[in-house]
């Protein structure tokens, strides 16, 4: 088994225009958030096999440490424009606004 067969390139529309897959975003609880996309696919026990993306939001903890957490959209869900209103609402545990904002991760 290789890993490289389940990380295809999707054959539908990218739903980023410009082809930024990394983002920055600002939670509801005003903590800065560093986001990034990648393409997927799952399959199940049948065999059936289906394209995902998969949305990583990293921030600092309470300890300065980074910390991520992962959710994954199908294709229609990504090319809502209310999935980012989402986002900003996603639980973060242990998340440090303060820490955040000091030490920014993925700045230029």
């Amino acid at each position: 088994m290789t890993v490289l067969s389940h990380i295809e390139k999707l054959s539908d529309p990218d739903p980023f225009p410009n082809g930024a897959s990394v983002h920055h975003l600002i939670h509801q609880s005003g903590c800065p958030l560093h986001v990034w996309w990648a393409a997927g696919r799952r399959c199940n026990r049948d065999g059936e096999h289906w394209q995902s993306w998969f949305v990583y939001l990293e921030y600092r903890q309470d300890d300065g440490r980074s910390a991520y957490v992962q959710r994954e959209y199908s294709l229609l869900q990504v090319q809502n424009p209310e999935i980012w209103q989402l986002l900003a609402q996603v639980e973060l545990p242990r998340a440090c606004v303060q820490r955040s904002r000091n030490n920014l991760i993925g700045r230029c």
